[in-house]
């Protein structure tokens, strides 16, 4: 049986070997034929009851924004975003079978023919330059989330990025152009918003299917920058939680510190989407927990919530990252899924 995270949350590992372990398992890896994904499937046998485990589907994808953009500004063409997912191998248990869909598109047509809940997971090959002493610029990636629910005759998209409100500040792009030079473009939104609103308008002109996602506060996460302690770029773990929390919590309510929390699937559908996600992370820190609480007793409003949850961040400095990577890392390479993942 698998240990639940609980159980973790008390590991106090070095982060070289938080790092180490995280390298040897692939974990920043969105691959469908690896570890990662294997895990992500196997939760789902075990998290959620055994309806809505038929239910849901998890899926990586990957993003490489420098080809989106530049078919936005008529610069190139439209390359279809790849898909993947992996199923259990009936013939040998303990092992997966991955495989790739011909689109993103291609592969949210399916789902949604079935009425299926998306959680697609998201990596983006070059989200960002980071500059260094020498001038050079490198382009580094990002891990985030986007989950799509059915909603009467079409559906709804909530977009997750860890960075939460400090994501309206990323309004512009830096296109590579060699080592040492880049292109800067300025947008009138943040470089998230930009490209997923163009991606289901996109999605939307095939008449297929309709989504409804409109980048402002009630579908997209503008909570608390949960890395505001992070200096070792551990972004590809959040995404691990919030589906972890998405699987157990999505129609049920639940209990924190005497305080019932809606389902996940009321929350996102009402806008809550800031308090779902803060939620997913009180049991990592009780002064976290006990504000989190707090604001919902006391009915602060929606920047009050976020600020006072942002500073116990900032005031632990790298307490918090530490506490998430410790309990994580060591759930996602417990014994129970090492065991039951063969052959990665």
């Amino acid at each position: 049986m698998a240990q639940p995270l609980k159980t973790f949350l008390k590991e106090k590992r070095k982060l070289a070997e938080l790092f180490a372990t995280a390298e040897k398992y692939g974990l920043n890896i969105g691959d469908c034929d690896s570890y990662p994904h294997h895990v992500c499937q196997e939760m789902i046998n075990i998290l959620p009851s055994k309806h809505f485990s038929k239910l849901i589907e998890v899926v990586e994808t990957t993003f490489v924004y420098s080809e989106i953009i530049r078919h936005m500004e008529g610069n190139g063409p439209f390359i279809p975003v790849e898909a993947g997912q992996s199923e259990c191998n009936t013939k040998k248990e303990g092992t997966y079978i991955g495989f790739l869909w011909m689109s993103l598109f291609y592969c949210l047509d399916y789902m949604i023919s079935m009425k299926k809940i998306i959680f697609l997971r998201i990596g983006i090959q070059d989200y960002g330059a980071d500059k260094f002493k020498d001038k050079k610029s490198e382009m580094t990636a990002h891990g985030t989330v986007a989950i799509l629910i059915p909603n009467g005759n079409t559906y709804k998209m909530f977009y997750i990025n860890s960075h939460g409100q400090d994501m309206v500040t990323t309004n512009f792009y830096d296109f590579p152009l060699t080592r040492t030079r880049d292109r800067h473009i300025t947008l009138n939104e943040s470089v998230d918003t930009y490209v997923m609103k163009f991606l289901v308008e996109k999605y939307n002109e095939r008449l297929v299917y309709s989504i409804e996602f409109n980048g402002d506060k009630q579908d997209t996460y503008l909570g608390v920058n949960l890395q505001s302690g992070d200096r070792h770029g551990l972004c590809y773990l959040f995404p691990y939680i919030i589906w972890h929390c998405f699987c157990k919590n999505y129609n049920k309510t639940r209990e924190i510190n005497e305080v019932t929390i809606p389902t996940i699937r009321k929350m996102l559908l009402s806008g809550n989407i800031n308090r779902f996600v803060h939620s997913c992370f009180t049991d990592f820190d009780d002064k976290f927990a006990e504000k989190f609480v707090e604001n919902i007793r006391e009915f602060r409003s929606k920047q009050k919530c976020i600020d006072t949850l942002e500073n116990i961040i900032i005031k632990g400095d790298t307490r918090f990252i530490k506490k998430v990577g410790n309990a994580t890392i060591g759930y996602l390479t417990q014994a129970y899924f090492t065991k039951k993942i063969k052959g990665t």
